[in-house]
């Protein structure tokens, strides 16, 4: 094969597949599909809505490394560190101190971790919906942590109405 007939389309179907081809997603894009997961419940809410700025943090009980191994019950936990900074159409923005960046917090966990768990499976995610100062002033937080925050969890199907409903609160 030629360079001259490697086309755009080849390149990403061959990255899709590399990074999505498989039912457990690493970490490193993981993220990546969760965030395109929330956008498509949101249907057009997108991450700023009315004042209100989501953020999206995710965690698997099952990773792709687990399956050449027994599963430990390691803890679930989520980032929720303050930032430095955060990227814009003009580059990347220094803060300064530094602070979370949203007032809404999206916490999506995979509890699967049998033959059926599939990452790429919507239906399969729990979430966790909570403001921002419910949170305690910490840099990680356990997902039990995470759940009495949000006090409710919901599927996909009902991750629209329980954000709009946090950002009412607000």
């Amino acid at each position: 094969m030629t360079a001259d007939v490697i086309t755009r389309e080849m390149v990403t179907d061959d990255c899709m597949r590399t990074l999505f081809g498989q039912r457990l997603v690493t970490n490193i894009v993981r993220g990546t599909f969760v965030e395109a997961m929330v956008n498509l419940a949101l249907r057009g809410w997108d991450f700023e809505h009315d004042g209100a700025r989501l953020e999206v943090r995710q965690a698997a009980s099952l990773q792709p490394w687990d399956e050449a191994r027994k599963i430990d019950d390691r803890p679930i936990e989520f980032d929720i560190a303050p930032r430095t900074g955060h990227w814009a159409a003009e580059g990347w923005v220094k803060i300064t101190p530094p602070r979370r960046l949203a007032n809404v917090y999206a916490f999506a966990h995979h509890p699967c971790t049998n033959a059926s768990a599939d990452h790429r499976e919507p239906g399969q995610w729990k979430f966790y919906i909570g403001p921002e100062t419910a949170l305690p002033r910490k840099r990680r937080i356990s997902l039990k942590a995470v759940q009495d925050v949000a006090k409710a969890e919901v599927g996909i199907s009902g991750l629209r109405a329980r954000i709009c409903e946090i950002e009412d609160q607000l």
